[in-house]
């Protein structure tokens, strides 16, 4: 009877234990989400105010917003394929990494080819076409025609834009060109009259 009693208390002290042990552990904590952040533009310094991000694999999905900044977020640690798309303009894919509680900077990530725009300025003076402007202000893109009155912008992104003449001494003239992936290069030629005298102009110089 004593050594039955003996073997009970025995099981009864290993079973206790064992549920103690089992309760006593804690479960590791899961890592926490990291993500990942850039910016999409379409030229140097100019944003692309509609794209998507898409982070491969997992559920994150992002949207730029109007400064081409765009975040992926609550993406467990490890390696990814981002695919960056830019509506009409065009899409890429590269690859990034996260770790736990850490946001991954991409920096600038320019989508879209570029393409260019050229053409010609005739003048009734021809020294008035040696010291025209020709450009597109909203990208900072100026150049001066040739000595035949040709000119060429390149690395122009898809989208529309005006291309403004801005002759010696009077007022700027603007032509709105489209580039698209499907034409990336178009052609806008200009006239630069001469005004008759008595006639007032406003000049505008361009600021590269």
């Amino acid at each position: 009877m004593r050594s039955m009693l003996g073997v009970g208390v025995l099981l009864v002290a290993g079973i206790a234990r064992a549920q103690g042990g089992a309760g006593g552990a804690a479960a590791p904590a899961p890592p926490k989400p990291g993500a990942i952040a850039g910016r999409v533009v379409i030229a140097p310094g100019v944003p692309a105010s509609a794209c998507k991000v898409t982070a491969e694999g997992a559920s994150g999905t992002a949207a730029c917003n109007t400064s081409g900044a765009f975040i992926v977020k609550d993406l467990p640690p490890g390696p990814y394929d981002l695919e960056v798309s830019v509506p009409s303009v065009g899409e890429a894919r590269l690859s990034a990494g996260t770790g736990a509680d850490q946001t991954t900077y991409l920096g600038d990530i320019r989508i879209g080819q570029p393409g260019a725009i050229g053409g010609r300025v005739t003048a009734d003076n021809s020294a008035d076409i040696d010291v025209a402007i020709i450009g597109i202000p909203e990208l900072g893109v100026y150049t001066t025609p040739n000595v035949t009155g040709g000119y060429l912008l390149t690395g122009v992104p898809s989208g529309s834009w005006k291309v403004t003449l801005f002759p010696s001494g009077q007022s700027p003239s603007v032509q709105s060109v489209t580039l698209s992936r499907a034409q990336p290069i178009a052609k806008a030629d200009f006239q630069i009259k001469t005004p008759p005298p008595g006639t007032t102009t406003s000049p505008t110089t361009p600021t590269p």
